[in-house]
């Protein structure tokens, strides 16, 4: 073709960075963030509340919601190593190894796959939760998102037991 008919490139993404750092640098602590966004807790002093109140404290959860769901695209990524060499299960009688991990995902990409959409769907919902200031609709998605992670989790990373 000429230059002007020239095939377009084909996107090959940077798999650098694996899945478990993927997971302990930026899908925790975002979930975290949105998990932890609302809370009581019952002291002899009385109840401690925590909420997003101030403009930065939402604005802080809209980008911890927003990280989180571009991270769904990452999770994805097919190429991407579960882990590094220096990767060692901590408890491997409970937890997969990461080749174990790595054929599991393989042997059930459209598994994961759903699982990983559905997360991200989740996150959405909960960015426009962040969006509206609902905090009765962050408290409910930000559940359910712990679900969607235990759900990949029980599938692809512990034993079963």
């Amino acid at each position: 073709p000429t230059a002007e008919q020239a095939e377009p490139e084909i996107a090959v993404f940077n798999t650098t960075i694996t899945m478990q750092q993927l997971m302990r640098s930026v899908i925790d602590p975002n979930a975290q963030n949105l998990w932890k966004a609302v809370s009581y807790v019952a002291t002899l002093d009385g109840v401690e509340e925590t909420m997003p109140v101030t403009d930065a404290d939402w604005d802080a959860l809209l980008q911890s919601a927003i990280t989180l769901a571009e991270s769904g695209n990452a999770l994805l990524i097919q190429e991407r190593p579960i882990a590094g060499a220096d990767y060692d299960a901590n408890r491997p009688a409970f937890q997969f190894s990461a080749a174990e991990i790595q054929a599991r995902r393989s042997n059930g990409a459209d598994n994961w796959n759903v699982i990983a959409l559905g997360m991200q769907d989740l996150v959405l919902e909960t960015l426009e939760a962040v969006q509206r200031r609902d905090i009765f609709a962050l408290t409910d998605k930000g559940a359910a998102i712990n679900e969607a992670c235990e759900a990949c989790h029980a599938n692809f990373w512990y034993r079963p037991q």
